[in-house]
Parts: structure tokens; C-alpha cells; sequence
């Protein structure tokens, strides 16, 4: 497991420093502080608990400003504004689960993706479902 962690964190920070030095691309970084997007209801991979952000990917992104000898500045956003917020320079990154689409793609560069995870969606036998298109007009349940 620390293997695993160790990888992603340097792939991580490889992709980082590379957007990092780029010219031609405004930087954002200021004095010192990775400004950092959230979306605190993501768990595990980000979550506010006791007022406090914790999760995998705060404690990666946390880990990899430490090995650039920069500052965290976490900024909350609604999840469905963190990409804009990267494309429009108000943060350096985003980190809350974000999925790689070729939608996302148009708006930002992603890093080598550092975990997978399934989403699914359980039904009865009998309901008849067998896609996802079947749970169109559906009412469904969200478990969080």
C-alpha cells in the first residue's frame, strides 16, 4: 500500500511540476502556496470532518505541496464549478474525485489517472433495468 501511495504521489507531483514550468501558461502559484479547488462532500476522497478537510486526495495533494515546499490553500467550489475555476486560473488545481471525460478534457489537463473506482447501481431482479438508459424517467435513491 505505501508503494502504491509513494507512486501516485510522484506521478502527481511529476504532472504538477510539468504544468508548473510551462511558459507559456499564466502561473497562478503565488508566494509560495498551491491554491487548491474542493469539493468537500466527495468522500473518501475529500470530506470536511470537525471543520477540518480530510481524505486520500487531501492528504496526497497535501503531501505533494510539502515535497514542493509549498503551502495548501484549499478554496471550496461546487463540484460542477472546480474545472472552470482551473481553466479560468482562479486555482492551480482541483482535486474531489474528479473523473477523466473527453468532455472534461476540452476544459483541462488531467494528470495519469492515480485510482479507479466503479460506480453502480443496484435494482431489484424483477425491475427489469439493464442499462443505465433503462433509469431514464426512474425515480432512484442516492447513497452517499
Amino acid at each position: 500500500m505505501k508503494k502504491i501511495c509513494f507512486v501516485m504521489t510522484i506521478v502527481l507531483i511529476l504532472a504538477i511540476s510539468a504544468c508548473i514550468s510551462l511558459p507559456s501558461e499564466k502561473m497562478t502559484i503565488e508566494n509560495g502556496t498551491l491554491t487548491v479547488g474542493v469539493f468537500k462532500h466527495a468522500p473518501p476522497a475529500v470530506y470536511e470532518q470537525n471543520g477540518e478537510l480530510i481524505g486520500f486526495e487531501v492528504d496526497l495533494i497535501s503531501e505533494i505541496a510539502k515535497r514542493m515546499n509549498l503551502n495548501v490553500k484549499f478554496k471550496e467550489y461546487m463540484f460542477s464549478n472546480l474545472l472552470n475555476a482551473v481553466a479560468n486560473n482562479e486555482i492551480d488545481c482541483a482535486i474531489s474525485d474528479i473523473s477523466i471525460s473527453p468532455e472534461r478534457e476540452k476544459i483541462v489537463s488531467f494528470t495519469r489517472a492515480y485510482s479507479h473506482t466503479e460506480l453502480v447501481v443496484l435494482v431489484r431482479k424483477e425491475s427489469g433495468i439493464q442499462t443505465i438508459t433503462d433509469l431514464n424517467g426512474k425515480k432512484i435513491g442516492v447513497v452517499d
